[in-house]
């Protein structure tokens, strides 16, 4: 058994020796030590995507870095060996081997392009720095209208990072194996804009369109152009909480070519029901069941846009924005001003165009549909809506 032992280390000495003679960098499998990480999305479901976003889980979209701590406390990027992923139900999984040593992990899923080809430069480029530095060093872009990489706009992104994990040495088995789980929440707001008639002495009585919607057509994209112009809207975000580069009053303009729309199809009975409630009702009636609670809690020919995803200003505090709503139909142009408005991460703040209709709440049944957001003589509300955790509403008269 001596004999053996003798023989094995001997060999494990020569194999390390040739290795070493042939690159001194390359790493023996040896020291390899095998990950299997677990990611998943929070609230993610076909309601936190815009129409025209997937819908469901795309593996392609997922990446997940590793930044390994040397003796001095900073941090490398380190590459994976042998990675691979898949997509099991709702769960993203990750098998990858590294050296031995202690990491910290940070993943993204639905990065655009731009910004995924940015930080893969960026990161592979980081080497010997700070946690605080490394988390600095990786910024997120909004490249809006005006820009020449603009895509619509953000991307509904999400992100996630774990503590210090320590990848020890071991041999054989589930032994060799360290389970990463990790959870990932969004780093961005949207907003989202409704679009309803009401009553001209009851501004919370919804009045159906009897035909046509409320853009004054009977097509479901009536609209050339949807432009959102929200004002202080920071370009640049970085994972430590801080804007880059930032400057106040910078415009972040998005322009949605022949925007989508959701349209509410309650009746004038149904929305002057004391148990009508409007959508959204609670955090929950934008995480699930979307499509059925814009039918049931808008009136029929009210639409609904799921808009832009925009960069927050940190983790945790909220920012008041000014917009305009620029909507472009045929020959004709309509822009809404949008007073202090509140966006915040992970939030969706909901902007509801209320259009005062001729129609009092009594007769709602019986609207004129030829009051549309494009009829010059029609005046309308616009009201703030802020959930997740909860709402809080504004109303604004608007010229």
């Amino acid at each position: 058994m001596k004999t053996l032992k003798l023989l094995f280390i001997t060999a494990l000495s020569a194999m390390t020796l040739s290795c070493s003679e042939k690159a001194t960098t390359e790493i023996p499998e040896t020291e390899l030590r095998n990950i299997s990480c677990t990611t998943q999305l929070t609230t993610h479901s076909s309601a936190q995507t815009r129409g025209s976003a997937p819908t469901s889980l795309d593996e392609d979209h997922f990446v997940l870095y590793a930044f390994k701590k040397n003796g001095e406390g900073n941090f490398s990027y380190e590459e994976a060996k042998h990675p691979a992923a898949a997509i099991n139900g709702e769960t993203w999984k990750y098998n990858a081997a590294f050296p031995v040593g202690t990491y910290k992990f940070i993943a993204f899923y639905n990065l655009n392009e731009s910004n995924r080809t940015n930080l893969n430069e960026i990161i592979e480029n980081i080497k010997n720095i700070s946690w605080e530095t490394v988390l600095k060093s990786i910024v997120i872009t909004h490249y809006p209208s005006t820009t020449s990489q603009y895509q619509t706009d953000m991307n509904e992104i999400f992100c996630g990072n774990t503590e210090e994990i320590n990848i020890s040495s071991g041999v054989g088995g589930d032994d060799n194996e360290i389970k990463i789980e990790l959870t990932l929440a969004r780093i961005v707001s949207r907003i989202d804009i409704k679009f309803i008639k009401v009553a001209s002495d009851d501004p919370t009585i919804e009045v159906p369109y009897k035909t046509g919607n409320i853009f004054g057509s009977t097509e479901a994209n009536p609209l050339t152009s949807l432009i959102f112009k929200p004002t202080n809207i920071p370009l640049k975000y970085n994972l430590y909480g801080e804007n880059p580069d930032y400057t106040a009053g910078i415009p972040c303009e998005v322009t949605y070519n022949t925007p989508t729309f959701r349209y509410g199809e309650s009746g004038a009975d149904a929305v002057k029901s004391t148990e009508y409630q409007p959508f959204p009702k609670d955090a929950d009636a934008i995480n699930q069941n979307m499509e059925t609670n814009i039918k049931n809690g808008i009136a029929n020919g009210g639409a609904y846009f799921m808009g832009s995803y925009l960069l927050p200003f940190s983790p945790s505090v909220s920012q008041t924005l000014n917009a305009n709503i620029q909507l472009n139909k045929a020959n004709q142009e309509r822009t809404i001003k949008v007073p202090s408005f509140t966006v915040t991460k992970n939030y969706v703040s909901v902007i509801t165009i209320k259009l005062n209709s001729s129609t009092e709440a009594e007769n709602n049944g019986e609207g004129n549909d030829d009051e549309h957001l494009f009829n010059p003589k029609s005046t309308f509300i616009v009201e703030i809506e802020k959930t997740y955790d909860g709402i809080h509403q504004t109303d604004v008269d608007v010229e």
